[in-house]
């Protein structure tokens, strides 16, 4: 005959096997719930005291847990791609920037973009001269330029 503990454990196992498909450690808290109550269940017989401790422990882990296992997962280090990747970085300017409606062109990585001075104050933008990509919208690059290069 199946004994609680194993039961329980069986279940806490179960119940993992389901977090691997259906990601957000509901079904996580779930199975520490019942991987408590296995332990406890070797010294504690009474199904009262079983269900207690599962309930308990599940909201410990949902309540203190959870929290913490969405946080490390959502701040994983995530590789920015494409246009995303680009933001903070350096391009060479291709074309001088027009003073009158701060457009220019740029390249970055090979490709030459449009570009457009964030910042008309700083200075002339000349081609030969380094940028700062701040942002993206559409297919125009909004750049400034570095504080070392203004006069």
């Amino acid at each position: 005959m199946i004994e609680a503990w194993q039961a329980w454990l069986a279940l806490a196992i179960f119940l993992l096997a389901l977090e691997t498909i259906v990601p957000g450690f509901v079904l996580g808290s779930l199975a520490l719930g019942a991987f408590l109550t296995a332990l406890l269940s070797v010294y504690i017989g009474d199904w009262i005291y079983q269900l207690s401790s599962f309930s308990i422990g599940t909201l410990l882990s949902l309540v203190f847990l959870r929290p913490l296992v969405l946080k490390a997962l959502k701040n994983a280090d995530a590789v920015k791609t494409n246009v995303d990747a680009m933001i903070g970085r350096t391009a060479k300017v291709t074309h001088t920037f027009d003073p009158n409606t701060g457009k220019g062109r740029v390249e970055i990585d090979g490709v030459i973009w449009l570009a457009l001075l964030m910042d008309p104050a700083a200075g002339q933008v000349r081609k030969g001269d380094i940028v700062r990509i701040e942002r993206i919208e559409g297919n125009t690059l909004y750049v400034t330029k570095p504080k070392s290069q203004q006069l």
